[in-house]
């Protein structure tokens, strides 16, 4: 059985210890884990993963965790480095199969470097998590009218 480490300075939400108590098996979880030492994350990037973001130990290793890691490496050619420390702080790239249209929208709506889109992305979960299609158009369409 999996133990949940508690956070430090917050509380788990209820959803995400609800979304993660069922887990009867150990498979899951242990995939993860075991796919996130095979991509150099340490124990630290570990613990402070699953700290932040518990429902991870619901993810699928290879359905969605793998390749969104992959098409992220082919489509900004992060280090490995930038990825664990993007990753450990957004981990909706790694669980959430609508992130590789996001990080693509951002990319080409930033037309920035790796470094500044590295930098934005970790000060700002929300960029991930925003819905490009329906959120953003009519906010750009305000902009460019000012």
């Amino acid at each position: 059985m999996w133990v949940i480490p508690r956070k430090s300075s917050h509380h788990l939400e209820k959803n995400q210890l609800y979304q993660v108590s069922y887990i009867k098996s150990p498979s899951k979880p242990d995939s993860v884990r075991h796919f996130l030492k095979r991509h150099g994350f340490d124990e630290t990037d570990i613990r402070s993963l699953i700290c932040r973001h518990p429902t991870i130990l619901c993810a699928d290793a290879n359905r969605t965790m793998d390749p969104n890691l992959q098409a992220i490496h082919r489509m900004i050619d992060f280090s490995e480095s930038e990825l664990r420390r993007l990753i450990v702080v957004n981990h909706p790239l790694f669980t959430n199969s609508c992130v590789i249209p996001r990080l693509q929208y951002w990319k080409t709506f930033l037309n920035c470097d790796k470094k500044t889109l590295l930098s934005a992305f970790t000060g700002n979960r929300c960029l991930i998590e925003l819905d490009t299609d329906k959120a953003l158009p009519p906010q750009v369409c305000s902009f460019k009218g000012l």
